[in-house]
């Protein structure tokens, strides 16, 4: 598996990809291109790759996008598109639709956990990561949601199995706790832009 996409080598060795991908069972390396959809919300990945596969077909795809901001590797949840197999409007197999306002990239790294479709069932991942240096060693910092992260010895990754760490849900995305708030978000924002189209004639 090719690790050229990382430019913090140095932090994100050859031997700590292989540990990482190994203990989540990950099997390819993407590079997806950015192209935000409408209607979706910052933040809220998994519901925007739902609701996008829902209504235009293709698969949803959970795992982590990966990113260097300063001297840090950071890995964090995140859900991409698959574009249907015979779709004729995308040129990119993989899309990645969530809007990011505070991100000029248009690309994003990604490795992908599970292929499911969301119609019938999803997946759910808590768990970031950050790798960085602490003095003269290399540590990564592990996360589960917002609770307060623990610091580990890059070696801490040899020989895990952290599969156990992707949830599976056997129901529709659209029964999932959250769906409503989530859709109420999108009414409101497809009603702004509706509202800002009208009043400037567009």
């Amino acid at each position: 598996m090719n690790m050229d996409i990382f430019t913090q080598n140095e932090i994100f060795t050859g031997h700590v990809f292989e540990n990482f991908v190994n203990i989540w069972n990950i099997k390819k390396v993407l590079t997806v291109p950015k192209r935000p959809n409408i209607p979706c919300e910052p933040k809220q990945c998994h519901y925007n790759v739902g609701l996008t596969q829902i209504l235009k077909g293709g698969e949803s795809v959970i795992g982590f996008s990966v990113s260097n901001i300063g001297q840090n590797v950071v890995l964090e949840p995140h859900s991409v598109w698959k574009t249907p197999e015979d779709n004729l409007e995308y040129e990119d197999e993989y899309i990645d639709v969530t809007p990011n306002p505070w991100d000029e990239e248009t690309k994003i790294r990604f490795l992908p956990l599970e292929f499911f479709d969301s119609s019938k069932e999803f997946y759910d991942v808590y768990h970031s990561f950050r790798f960085f240096y602490q003095g003269t060693k290399p540590k990564f910092e592990m996360r589960i949601e917002n609770e307060k992260p623990t610091i580990h010895d890059v070696d801490f990754l040899k020989g895990k199995d952290f599969s156990s760490l992707v949830f599976h849900r056997n129901y529709p995305i659209h029964e999932s706790e959250n769906w409503e708030e989530y859709c109420e978000d999108v009414n409101e924002s497809i009603g702004s832009v509706h509202k800002y189209i009208t009043k400037h004639g567009l």
